[in-house]
């Protein structure tokens, strides 16, 4: 399955430098080296932005290289130059074409709001690469031209990934935080926005040994869970 950021990651720099040889090859650019340091990076609290749970539910996806710049439909599938395997990576011209036009779009008012793709363009020679902007779609909500960034421009990143289907224990609006109230009623999703729960096989221990009903009540009866800061219990009837 593959999951995209909401938003831009804060990240708002070059595809790559201008000056070396085929500045709009994707492996070895400045993109995919911010990516990578992306991965463990640590957030203004000094958190891990990825914890070892997350990071194990990405399964690794390997970029197909070899795009022809004459053929439109193999540049705007393929990256420029070598193929190369990632965790995280920029979406093609062909994948944000088959994204809800309403999730490409990010808020703002300057060039925050663009946001860069990993397939090259073939407009000026090697020095432009694909991006999204609020102006790059046709009435159908389908890319309807090659929009492109000149690779010196510094505009944001919104990466993607593929995620194992098996580590995923609940979905639930991404909406508001979790409730302490007690039984709720599952809520519907009106904005296409999701929050996955994913498996830690750090948790392993957390057992629930009983579950009965009782003067109304559910009643659980459980061990091994975890204390502390954002730590919650969450079960689906």
């Amino acid at each position: 399955m593959i999951t995209l950021f909401l938003h831009n990651i804060g990240l708002y720099e070059p595809f790559n430098d201008d000056s070396i040889e085929n500045p709009n090859y994707y492996k070895g650019s400045n993109l995919e080296s911010l990516l990578k340091q992306f991965l463990t990076n640590t957030d203004r609290k000094s958190m891990p932005i990825f914890i070892p749970a997350e990071k194990d539910s990405f399964v690794n996806r390997t970029l197909e290289g070899g795009a022809d710049l004459a053929d439109k439909q193999s540049r705007h599938e393929k990256i420029h130059g070598d193929s190369v395997d990632a965790l995280i990576w920029p979406l093609s011209w062909l994948e944000v074409s088959q994204v809800s036009p309403k999730l490409r779009k990010v808020g703002g008012s300057d060039q925050r709001i663009i946001w860069w793709l990993r397939t090259a363009s073939n407009f000026e020679g090697n020095v432009r690469v694909n991006i999204v902007d609020q102006d790059m779609y046709c009435g159908d909500g389908y890319p309807d031209t090659d929009i492109a960034g000149h690779v010196t421009q510094k505009y944001g990143v919104r990466p993607a990934f593929n995620l194992k289907l098996s580590t995923i224990l609940f979905t639930s609006s991404a909406t508001g935080s979790k409730s302490a109230k007690g039984l709720q009623k599952v809520e519907s999703n009106t904005d296409d926005n999701w929050k996955l729960t994913i498996k830690d096989k750090n948790r392993s221990k957390f057992k629930v040994d009983a579950c009965r009903l009782s003067n109304g009540k559910i009643e659980l009866h459980y061990s091994g869970a975890k204390t502390g800061k954002g730590e919650s219990l969450s079960a689906v009837l």
